[in-house]
């Protein structure tokens, strides 16, 4: 919940301070800050204006407008707690905020706004990456901390097995050329990763279910192993996969790698990388226009919602209207009976004293007029 600051407060501030500077202070964007000025009516400089200013030139400001179509001279705007919002606190202190109807529209929301096209992050992710290579020591210099901890759990297993059966023993699970070339190259791209400020993960034991962790977002990578015959050897060849997971439970790839045809994946290290932190932006994007369209989604069941009482109190507005006409043709009915009746009978009797008041009673009673039942209060 923002605190609330005049209006002409926001106007001076935006003609003070440029419109990204001033943003960042009340936690929205460029765009979502100039929405709001534009819904408030609120002018805010131009393009150039500032350039003008800088360069000494005369610039003209645009005056603000009397509040219109029931705009409010208090705008939700100022950060909760910060120096912008403190007359608005004290404001609210004096004359608490009246309750919104059910019946009021909700704001609609804004729809997410990037600053930057996918393309532009790709590049800033490539730049961030740089050179990856594997280095023919790789698993003896620099070693990734999650690649030690593989390193020494394999080590620490391989020697309980051989302390129990000191007969025959498995052989290490990391030794040999291929898990060693796993390894290698999961290591330079751990690294690499930490390198543009993610973190990364293994998640098993084997090396293969790798969780890069960009921001709040994690996402799931995984490097498997291909055994393929090829003419050259009878012998079959072990060739790299690697998978960049769509975001949830999905197992479908967003990005894929192989290697065939002479393509190995130590030449694309850099562009698993990159791909990495493209799949982690895509991810938030799309994180932010599923909320977007959820929130959409439940302003419309509840719109529909308020249509739906608002239409059930209108049949029980008619219903209650349709009784009382009816109630009160009866009561007419009932009077104009005790009318007939004092002219063709003897009205002098008590017998006939005593039905004629409680008749007219009866009908006073049914009367929604006479009785106070009758509101005129129109169902909205």
């Amino acid at each position: 919940m923002r605190d609330p600051m005049r209006r002409e407060a926001l106007y001076n501030l935006v003609w003070a301070v440029p419109v990204s500077k001033l943003a960042r202070q009340f936690q929205l964007s460029d765009r979502g800050l100039a929405k709001l000025c534009h819904r408030e009516g609120i002018p805010v400089p131009p393009r150039g204006y500032w350039a003008k200013l800088a360069a000494g030139h005369s610039v003209t400001q645009t005056p603000l407008p009397e509040p219109v179509g029931g705009q409010s001279p208090w705008i939700s705007v100022a950060p909760k707690g910060s120096d912008y919002g403190a007359e608005g606190r004290a404001r609210l202190a004096k004359h608490p905020a009246t309750p919104r109807l059910d019946d009021a529209p909700s704001p609609e929301p804004e729809e997410p706004v990037h600053n930057h096209d996918v393309h532009v992050v790709a590049w800033r992710a490539r730049s961030a990456v740089g050179n990856v290579r594997v280095r023919k020591r790789a698993l003896q210099s620099a070693v990734h901390p999650t690649i030690a901890r593989l390193l020494t759990d394999d080590r620490e297993a391989w020697e309980r097995q051989r302390s129990q059966y000191l007969g025959y023993h498995e052989k290490r699970q990391f030794a040999g050329a291929g898990p060693r070339r796993r390894l290698g190259l999961l290591n330079a791209l751990l690294l690499a990763l930490e390198k543009a400020g993610a973190r990364a993960d293994v998640s098993d034991r084997e090396g293969r279910a790798i969780i890069v962790t960009v921001g709040r977002i994690a996402v799931r990578c995984r490097l498997e192993s291909t055994w393929m015959r090829t003419t050259r050897s009878p012998e079959r060849e072990e060739r790299l996969d690697f998978h960049v997971h769509a975001g949830g439970n999905s197992n479908a790839s967003r990005f894929a790698w192989k290697e065939r045809r002479g393509l190995v994946l130590e030449s694309c290290l850099p562009e698993i990388a990159t791909g990495i932190l493209v799949a982690a932006e895509l991810e938030q994007r799309d994180r932010e226009w599923q909320y977007y369209n959820d929130l959409l989604r439940l302003q419309a069941e509840a719109f529909r919602e308020q249509e739906r009482q608002r239409e059930k109190r209108r049949l029980e507005a008619r219903d209650r209207l349709i009784t009382d006409a009816r109630q009160l043709r009866q009561a007419d009915a009932i009077r104009s009976l005790v009318a007939a009746a004092r002219r063709e009978l003897n009205a002098d009797s008590i017998e006939f004293a005593r039905w004629q008041c409680w008749a007219l009673t009866e009908a006073n009673a049914l009367d929604p007029v006479q009785s106070g039942r009758l509101t005129l209060t129109v169902p909205h």
